[in-house]
């Protein structure tokens, strides 16, 4: 395939896979919320969270999952009771987490070239992924800039979370 023309103005092009599969919870659409702490590019320091959020489109909407009101806020135990309901126990300890932090970790060792080395920083990231019916994670958006970052349960919470990761790492 031979792309030649550039309507955006952009020298890059992001090419994804479309999951024609996608496993749905209940019917619904849904998306993974990953949060990193990313501590350095060069040699490559990823810190992840062990909180992740469940985000569904409870909309009769498509696609509606910025900002919206029908939206269901799972935590990743709640997740994991419905994988355990549906009997997949151990799913995402054994399946869908390691595959989940292989492609994070690929997905910054491949852009290394794009990302800023910056010292005595941190960057908060959150990587949001769908799964397959084989409940294969595919990454769909990378964040920076977490607008709305405040309406997730918790967020406080995290917050004091990664204070405490940052200090006990710069200690």
């Amino acid at each position: 395939m031979e792309i030649d023309s550039n309507e955006y103005g952009c020298d890059y092009y992001i090419i994804q896979k479309y999951v024609s599969d996608q496993y749905l919870i209940n019917g619904h659409q849904f998306k993974i919320h990953v949060y990193v702490l990313l501590q350095s590019v060069e040699p490559l320091e990823i810190l992840p969270f062990n909180t992740v959020y469940v985000i569904i489109n409870n909309s009769t909407r498509q696609c509606v999952f910025e900002c919206d009101e029908n939206l269901i806020i799972w935590s990743l135990e709640e997740f994991e009771a419905h994988l355990q309901s549906i009997d997949k126990k151990n799913a995402w300890k054994d399946h869908i987490l390691p595959q989940l932090m292989k492609t994070i970790i690929q997905t910054f060792t491949f852009n290394k070239q794009f990302l800023e080395q910056r010292s005595k920083s941190f960057e908060l990231v959150r990587m949001s992924f769908i799964l397959d019916t084989s409940f294969n994670p595919c990454l769909i958006n990378i964040k920076s800039n977490l607008y709305r970052f405040d309406r997730l349960p918790h967020s406080k919470h995290m917050i004091q979370k990664m204070y405490n990761l940052i200090m006990n790492k710069l200690n």
